[in-house]
């Protein structure tokens, strides 16, 4: 069984953070500062990313939020996408620009093996061309 794994995107600090503890009952959550300190933040205050299982062709981790680049099993053709979890589904997968959601479970193993990070939907939107 995989143990969750989160990061999170702070918003009135626009930065990215790894996540120490989650702790619900308060709705809050205990990030790691690169100072070894940690720092509190309520729920509100932060953007929760789930690290889906899987890594990208350079070995980083895969989150909801991040913006990968990869090759289409059909044509050939590159395409950058962001990185979702469909909570109908319970299951991330691609979020295409015209709506269409490509389930990783969908993906074969070439599709797999060309998914690169290039960067996350608050840090770099202008990736995704929107």
């Amino acid at each position: 069984m995989r143990v969750p794994k989160f990061r999170t995107w702070v918003k009135d600090e626009k930065r990215m953070l790894p996540v120490g503890d989650l702790d619900s009952s308060y709705k809050t959550t205990y990030l790691e500062e690169s100072n070894g300190y940690r720092c509190e933040r309520f729920f509100d205050e932060i953007e929760l990313m789930e690290f889906t299982g899987l890594k990208d062709k350079n070995g980083v981790e895969i989150c909801e939020g991040d913006i990968v680049k990869h090759k289409y099993i059909c044509d050939g053709t590159f395409y950058t996408e962001a990185v979702i979890y469909d909570k109908n589904y319970a299951s991330f997968g691609l979020k295409a620009k015209h709506g269409t959601i490509f389930y990783f479970v969908e993906l074969n193993n070439d599709g797999l093996s060309s998914l690169e990070v290039i960067g996350n939907i608050w840090e770099n939107k202008d990736l995704l061309g929107e």
